[in-house]
């Protein structure tokens, strides 16, 4: 197994470990190499659905019976021992969270979807905040007292927003306020492959120029070349009428003098 399955998070998963997942990835698939960061976070998301499913499946079944929680799961045979013991110590199971969300496989996108077909938000009502709350609760009740207080404190946050009575910097939502800053790659009750950077804030708009705009974009400068050239012949002529019109207004200034002196 490439990758422990007692790692905390995949941001500790290492360079070394990851080009080695990315090797084996490539040996079996024939993908492009700009899709590694992406195809990198899809495993890191395998990786967490995968921990939940032995958590779910193997421990808390188990938990009084630890005799059979020595060895890994015969239908996982690639787990190796010692990452299967360090998986299911206690200071390990401690540091579960218990206010995992209800999203299912669909995640907070599909959730998002369904919140707004189902008319109960629109768009613009939907922030990550209620996305949180609603996350958390199943048949309308929370799934714990803590997950309750939470969504308490959420929306209480909320109102003192609105009513202008908090005194939290604006650019620091609820979410943030309660569990910190996000960790780079992910971004709480946001959905897969959203990054703090592109969450919070807006992406520079890029331009693309098509073949049919680059063609355009050389005619006109083709033209633009044309009429420069016409112009520049035209330059001595110019000053040709110039000098002609300088000659005239002289002779009629001198003639003007003479006349008025004599």
């Amino acid at each position: 197994m490439l990758i422990p399955i007692h790692i905390d998070s995949w941001n500790y998963v290492n360079t070394t470990q990851k080009d080695a997942l990315w090797d084996c990835i490539k040996s079996r698939f024939n993908i492009e190499p700009h899709l590694k960061k992406t195809m990198l976070q899809n495993c890191g998301g395998l990786l967490r659905t995968f921990k939940s499913r032995l958590t779910k499946d193997y421990v808390p079944p188990f938990k009084d019976k630890p005799q059979l929680l020595k060895k890994p799961p015969q239908l996982y045979p690639y787990i190796k021992q010692h990452h299967w013991d360090a998986f299911v110590k206690e200071d390990y199971l401690l540091k579960l969270r218990n206010n995992q969300s209800r999203t299912g496989r669909a995640g907070y996108t599909g959730l998002a979807e369904k919140l707004i077909d189902s008319g109960k938000y629109t768009h613009d009502e939907l922030d990550r905040c209620v996305l949180w709350n609603e996350a958390h609760m199943k048949e309308g009740a929370y799934k714990n007292d803590e997950c309750e207080e939470m969504a308490a404190s959420i929306d209480e946050f909320q109102k003192q927003r609105i009513d202008g009575t908090s005194d939290v910097p604006s650019d620091v939502d609820a979410i943030t306020h309660f569990f910190g800053p996000e960790h780079p790659g992910r971004v709480r009750a946001a959905g897969k492959h959203i990054t703090p950077t592109s969450f919070f804030r807006k992406p520079i708009a890029r331009a693309r120029v098509t073949k049919q705009k680059y063609e355009e974009c050389l005619e006109e400068n083709k033209r633009l070349k044309l009429t420069n050239a016409s112009l520049e012949e035209k330059i001595p002529e110019n000053q040709q009428v110039i000098y002609d019109y300088n000659i005239r207004d002289l002779n009629l200034l001198t003639h003007f003098f003479i006349n008025v002196l004599a």
